[in-house]
């Protein structure tokens, strides 16, 4: 178990945890962070998502899975409570992700408005919808 991986969704023991180590020495452990932001609702994933969002091109790969996955409220989540708090431009290829839900959203992304989310991220990013 690492002390810095969220237990419960009040752990902020691991909270405070995370925010003192650099990237580098929670790098291999992105995924389980990730998870976390499921819903922001829940209480770590705010920390989480500021934790992680300078890193959102380091961790392209990881979210790209999630938008490979069929969970739009997750990849909700991504866009909105993650990438749109990085501080750096997302890189091309996540970008062209999310521009392919703002501007071809599928029946649930519309349903579930993740194709709003995108819009707002793309414009904020300087990529318009």
């Amino acid at each position: 178990m690492k002390d810095y991986v969220p237990q419960n969704k009040f752990d902020e023991k691991a909270i405070a945890c995370l925010q003192s180590l650099p990237f580098e020495a929670v790098r291999n452990d992105v995924w389980e962070l990730l998870e976390w932001l499921q819903d922001m609702n829940w209480p770590v994933a705010y920390d989480v998502a500021v934790y992680l969002a300078p890193h959102v091109n380091e961790i392209k790969d990881d979210l790209i899975k999630i938008f490979n996955t069929d969970d739009t409220l997750w990849q909700m989540w991504i866009i909105c409570g993650l990438i749109g708090r990085s501080p750096i431009k997302p890189d091309a290829e996540l970008l062209t992700i999310i521009r392919r839900i703002a501007e071809h959203p599928t029946k649930i992304e519309i349903e579930e408005e993740v194709d709003l989310v995108a819009k707002d991220v793309l414009e904020q990013f300087g990529g318009g919808a």
